[in-house]
């Protein structure tokens, strides 16, 4: 098995998951029950600005995951300096998920999370991805309700 490495930062990564979370959005966009315009008509940008937005009340962690020399997938998480944090977005790219990288992609943000004192942790979850619930079950999230919405 080739090795597999991390690379480790915040904002300045962000430019480096474009690729990975294009293919997330997509996988979301095909997925979606609802909203497929609105994952076909997001854009990396506005995802970026979002995240860059949460570094003026908090931090964000980005992880991007290789093995080898090939980029397997990103997580990114964030806190808001009081106690409230998120896994904003992970992904790992097919080829690569028997490497059991999103496991160690969310222990390293749990443990990034746990010792900037975060208590209350939330995962947003697109409905249609629903497939996901049990990954995050083992981590002891558990499905807290079901937010609806309405774009105009």
């Amino acid at each position: 098995m080739e090795a597999i490495n991390i690379k480790k930062g915040g904002v300045e990564l962000l430019n480096e998951i474009k690729e990975t979370w294009e293919m997330l959005n997509k996988h979301h966009e095909e997925k979606s029950l609802n909203f497929k315009d609105r994952f076909a008509n997001f854009n990396f940008h506005e995802r970026e600005k979002d995240l860059i937005k949460k570094t003026e009340k908090g931090e964000i962690l980005v992880l991007i995951p290789f093995i080898g020399n090939k980029k397997a997938g990103h997580c990114v998480s964030s806190h808001n300096n009081n106690g409230k944090g998120e896994i904003e977005t992970l992904y790992i790219k097919n080829e690569f998920r028997k490497y059991g990288l999103g496991k160690l992609m969310m222990e390293k943000s749990l443990n990034w999370l746990k010792e900037s004192n975060v208590n209350n942790i939330d995962i947003l979850v697109a409905a249609g991805n629903e497939e996901v619930l049990p990954f995050y079950e083992r981590f002891g999230f558990k499905n807290a309700g079901i937010k609806v919405k309405k774009i105009l």
